[in-house]
């Protein structure tokens, strides 16, 4: 008895988690299965592919193939400031220079703040929040060539160019501070930290909160043809209004059903907050993927990447410019939608939502793993297949135009033999003769 009333006092969301513990592994293998084959149909159809660069905000894990969003992100807020800075984690060392100061991250996660006076450096060692000893040293340094490092400091406030004034901050603390950085990466194998430090600063309350930050990214790239969607901007109301459109259409088998997937990627958009009917090609695409109706978890991944993207000072050409959602709805349940029709989405860079409906994509069905040889062999044979028929085409349309041509030809003769017999007849013999020997030679 009691173990029937403790059923019954479950709700059914605990109901719904508990559905969802039994069948992890499942839903596990659903989603990493639909991501993997909308990358592979991405690089084969669009060949996108990610830009090696030697200021790589965007990594490729080895092992595992994922891409990664790594950065060393120092965030310095007060009063009168509010800055980030970010560096690529292929930076050793974190080391940043402000206002007339030079951080490093030391030994222990403690922050070394070498203060830049008119004849001498002062030294801070400044530990986290949650160090167990927080109390702040002073130190009078020891510096060689003080003129120099403000030549150096003066480069580094002309430049832009993450790498080149992280090279001249290192430089100065192995030649001028004579310490020594570290040569390698970090031992440590956290893919995400968070140090805040907090002291007074040039008579200012100062805070810096240094975050090392690795975040997955379903797909990215630079697309190498362009992309077509439709013209001007789709709010969330309309996209939810055209997909049960659609599905009730395709359901009817009635051809309107394509207008709602005329577009490069053949599916319902959902989303678009951009006029433009083109991405054009040549630029990078950040893609985020859900394999359900999990549209909040979807908004808030794009949103995530926008920001800590903005921050990072990418080379031209690099940074992402279009931010692609995709999910993936079972055509039964395209109701479960409706209950975002009042949702304001709000992205601060363009940004598309597109709508698989059961597993089509790019006019292919990805309920099954994709293999990339095979796809490739198809579309082949496909191409064989058109170039067979044009060049059938071709050869039909060669044929009737010789055939008008000699019938024109033989009525130029027949209107000119009256006129001038001999020099017909003459024409007429060395025309047999060429078509004896073309078949004399075809034998």
């Amino acid at each position: 008895m009691e173990t029937g009333n403790r059923i019954n006092l479950n709700d059914k969301k605990e109901k719904e988690d508990e559905k969802l513990k039994l069948y992890e592994d499942y839903y596990s293998f659903q989603g990493i299965t639909f991501e993997n084959n909308i990358n592979s149909m991405n690089g084969l159809l669009f060949g996108q592919g990610l830009k090696i660069s030697d200021t790589p905000f965007i990594i490729k894990e080895e092992n595992s193939g994922k891409n990664f969003l790594a950065v060393n992100q120092i965030h310095i807020k007060s009063q009168i400031v509010d800055k980030t800075i970010c560096y690529p984690k292929k930076c050793v060392n974190i080391v940043f220079y402000h206002e007339n100061c030079i951080f490093y991250l030391g030994e222990n996660n403690t922050l070394e703040m070498y203060k830049l006076m008119e004849n001498k450096v002062e030294k801070y060692l400044i530990p986290h929040d949650k160090s167990k000893n927080k109390n702040i040293k002073k130190k009078n340094f020891e510096v060689y060539n003080l003129q120099e490092i403000f030549e150096c400091i003066k480069n580094i406030k002309e430049q832009n160019n993450v790498l080149v004034n992280y090279e001249i901050l290192v430089d100065i603390l192995n030649n001028n501070f004579k310490l020594k950085p570290k040569q390698d990466k970090l031992k440590s194998n956290k893919k995400t930290e968070n140090l805040i430090f907090n002291f007074p600063l040039n008579s200012f309350d100062c805070s810096i909160e240094i975050n090392k930050i690795e975040i997955e990214i379903d797909g990215v790239g630079m697309v190498r043809e362009k992309l077509s969607v439709k013209k001007g901007e789709i709010s969330l109301e309309e996209g939810i209004n055209s997909i049960t459109q659609y599905v009730k259409l395709k359901k009817e088998k009635n051809k309107k059903y394509e207008e709602y997937i005329d577009n490069s990627f053949k599916c319902p958009i959902l989303y678009k907050n951009f006029e433009d009917n083109i991405i054009p090609k040549d630029n990078t695409l950040l893609i985020e993927i859900k394999s359900g109706i999990d549209l909040s978890g979807l908004e808030s991944q794009i949103k995530t990447r926008i920001d800590l993207i903005n921050d990072c000072l990418f080379k031209p050409g690099e940074k992402p410019s279009f931010y692609i959602g995709l999910i993936n709805l079972n055509s039964n349940n395209v109701e479960g939608l409706s209950k975002f029709k009042n949702t304001k989405l709000t992205f601060k860079e363009k940004t598309l939502i597109i709508s698989c409906i059961d597993y089509q994509y790019c006019g292919n069905d990805l309920s099954y793993e994709i293999n990339n040889d095979y796809f490739l062999f198809k579309e082949m044979k496909n191409l064989e297949t058109k170039i067979d028929k044009n060049k059938e085409d071709l050869e039909k349309k060669i044929d009737k135009t010789k055939e008008d041509l000699e019938k024109k030809f033989d009525s130029l003769i027949a209107a000119l033999q009256p006129h001038a017999p001999g020099i017909i007849k003459n024409y007429q013999d060395i025309l047999k003769s060429k078509i004896k020997e073309e078949k004399k030679d075809s034998q």
